[in-house]
C-alpha cells in the first residue's frame, strides 16, 4: 500500500536513511500485533492451561519469543514488498514463500518423520526455533534462551538483506 498511496516515493525524496526507515516500520508493527501476542498467550495460560498464568518468568519468556517471531516475519514481509508491484502480489508471494517455511519448519510434520536432508533444511527454517522455543518453555517446562538467539539472527539478517534491497532498488 505505501508504494500505491506513494508514501514510499515522498520517503526516498526525504532525508530518511534507509535503515532507520526500515527498522522503524519493523518495530512499529511488531508493536502493533504485541496485544495480538498477549492475548494469545492469555488464552493459552487461561483456556488452555498450557502454563500458570502466574509463572511471570514463562510468560515474560513466551512473549518475548512470540515478539521475535513477529519481528522476524514483519522483516521478511518487508523484504518480499521489496519485490513486488502491488499488494496483492505481495500477498501472493507471501504465501509462495510462507507456505514452505510452514511446512518445512516442524511444526505440521515433525523433522524425525522427514528425509534428514529435508529435516537439516527445515532446521534453518525461521520458524524452527520459534517452535523449539514454544515446546522448550510449554512441553519440557525449560525455557531455551538460545533460540532466542538465532530468532534474533533472523532478525537481524532479514533486516540487514531488506536495508541492502531497498539502498539497491533507489
Amino acid at each position: 500500500k505505501d508504494r500505491y498511496y506513494g508514501t514510499i516515493q515522498r520517503i526516498e525524496i526525504s532525508q530518511v536513511k534507509d535503515s532507520e526507515y526500515v527498522i522503524k516500520k519493523n518495530l512499529s508493527y511488531t508493536v502493533v500485533l504485541l496485544p495480538q501476542a498477549i492475548i494469545v498467550l492469555l488464552v493459552s495460560s487461561l483456556i488452555f492451561g498450557a502454563f500458570s498464568i502466574f509463572d511471570i518468568s514463562m510468560f515474560t519468556y513466551l512473549l518475548v519469543s512470540c515478539l521475535l517471531v513477529l519481528f522476524a516475519f514483519n522483516s521478511l514481509g518487508m523484504l518480499i514488498s521489496l519485490f513486488t508491484d502491488s499488494e496483492a502480489t505481495a500477498f501472493l508471494a507471501s504465501l509462495v514463500v510462507g507456505l514452505p517455511l510452514l511446512f518445512l519448519s516442524g511444526i505440521l510434520f515433525p523433522f524425525e518423520f522427514m528425509p534428514s536432508f529435508v529435516a537439516v533444511f527445515g532446521k534453518l527454517m525461521p520458524l524452527a526455533p520459534a517452535m523449539s522455543a514454544m515446546q522448550s518453555a510449554l512441553i519440557y517446562n525449560a525455557p531455551d534462551f538460545s533460540t532466542h538467539l538465532e530468532l534474533l539472527a533472523y532478525v537481524m539478517v532479514f533486516n540487514f538483506i531488506t536495508i541492502v534491497a531497498k539502498g539497491l532498488k533507489k
